[in-house]
């Protein structure tokens, strides 16, 4: 019961450093793309570079490090 009750309260850590995460990924954007200083004006760009840095952080997490278990291939239950 211990075991199944610390691997919910890790997911729910994954999940709350996930949003954390992601929401500071938002301002830093908002940051850049309306910051005097950097002028960046090319907001595809920057969303192609944040999906590129979460898809290759989730590869390591789930591949490398095996930091989340994950399955191979789909099941008609998913």
């Amino acid at each position: 019961m211990a075991d199944r009750r610390n691997e919910g309260l890790l997911t729910y850590a994954y999940l709350l450093l996930y949003i954390a995460l992601s929401s500071g990924q938002i301002f830093f954007n908002k940051w850049v793309l309306s910051s005097k200083e950097i002028n960046f004006p090319y907001p595809l760009g920057l969303t192609l570079l944040h999906m590129v840095f979460s898809s290759v952080l989730c590869f390591v997490l789930t591949k490398v490090l095996k930091v989340i278990k994950v399955e191979e291939g789909m099941t008609p239950e998913m």
